[in-house]
């Protein structure tokens, strides 16, 4: 089978547990998305399947070729696995120039290979630069240079490790794109860490989220932001409206409304989670039919293209204090009184 997997890996180091029994599979001209926060494990994931650690637990297989088996001891070195590594700070030779770093490990008398590199170059707009050294080129120049240097061999796989972090958010945006169409036309297996929820949106087919060592949901970006497995996933997507609740007649109430619970026991605590911009400020009421909630504006601060205001509501034993995130500029100052609904599609119930 054409593609990459990886099997039933475990891994520590030391008495420390780093990876706990992970599976994954990324098909032949796939981008998968390994997405979580510091720490979690990716990047060992990838040393691993590069070959740059060795198994401890588990198998790495290759266009159905096991390179990988701590079974029975097999490792095929990182050079033989027609992998291409792509790491976080870029790795170019400062003694080289741009086209020299990029036809590394090529064959140097390939006319073939030399117009491979030119031509790439071109594409992505570094043809001016191929004689320039990498500490003269610019953040956006050198991702692109090193992940040319990655692709020049024609591997079977690529491995990313953060390629876009050391990028301004301006530039992350334009390189992200042109990123994506090489990748995609390589037709590479790629698997692709990140800790950017929005980059995970961005760039992959798939996205497989990861938390201490074990990977709790794989899905399409779409699946993860919209039907979160856990509460741990819905808050990778950015600041959440936290409500407790207890789960009556397979709901929960709550002062901003009823949220149906299925699958939970009667009578569990549960948590409501309510992303900041699934809260929307109403002009004339709530859209859906449900009884607008009154919110009393405690704080409004622009943020650019969107304002985040902090609202107040009432509730048994003392206000509730929410947050919402609203398009523009909204004019509103402290203690105005707002009517506010809920978008059901971003809020999620799990038990406590």
């Amino acid at each position: 089978m054409s593609g990459f997997g990886m099997e039933g890996i475990v891994h520590a180091f030391g008495s420390q547990p780093v990876i706990a029994g992970a599976s994954l599979d990324v098909a032949e001209g796939e981008l998968v998305c390994l997405l979580g926060p510091s720490g979690c494990g990716k990047t060992t994931l990838l040393r691993l399947a590069a070959g740059l650690e060795r198994l401890q637990r588990g198998r790495v297989v290759i266009d159905g070729k096991v390179v990988a088996n701590a079974a029975d001891g097999r490792h095929v070195p990182p050079e033989r696995r027609r992998v291409g590594l792509m790491f976080q700070d870029y790795a170019l030779f400062p003694h080289l120039t741009l086209a020299e770093n990029i036809r590394f490990g090529l064959g140097r008398n390939s006319a073939a290979s030399a117009f491979r590199v030119e031509e790439a170059m071109a594409r992505v707009g570094l043809a001016p630069y191929a004689q320039a050294y990498p500490h003269t080129l610019s953040g956006g120049q050198q991702q692109r240079a090193a992940l040319l240097r990655v692709m020049a061999p024609g591997p079977r796989v690529l491995l990313l490790d953060e390629p876009f972090s050391d990028l301004d958010v301006n530039r992350r945006v334009q390189v992200r794109e042109s990123t994506l169409d090489l990748l995609k036309e390589s037709g590479a297996a790629t698997l692709m860490v990140t800790h950017d929820p929005e980059e995970a949106m961005f760039m992959a087919d798939r996205i497989l989220v990861m938390n201490a060592g074990s990977i709790v949901q794989s899905g399409t970006p779409f699946d993860i932001y919209f039907h979160p497995a856990d509460a741990f996933v819905a808050e990778l997507f950015g600041p959440v409206n936290r409500l407790p609740g207890v789960v009556r007649d397979r709901a929960v109430e709550t002062p901003i409304g009823r949220f149906e619970a299925p699958g939970i026991a009667e009578g569990s605590p549960v948590d409501v989670l309510i992303r900041v911009e699934g809260l929307v400020v109403m002009a004339n009421g709530a859209a859906d039919g449900s009884p607008p909630v009154a919110a009393r504006v405690v704080s409004s601060r622009l943020l650019g293209r969107s304002s985040h205001l902090g609202l107040r509501v009432p509730a048994d034993g003392g206000d509730i204090a929410l947050q919402c995130r609203v398009p523009g500029i909204p004019p509103l100052g402290p203690d105005e009184t707002v009517q506010i609904k809920v978008d059901r599609a971003q809020a999620f119930v799990f038990p406590a």
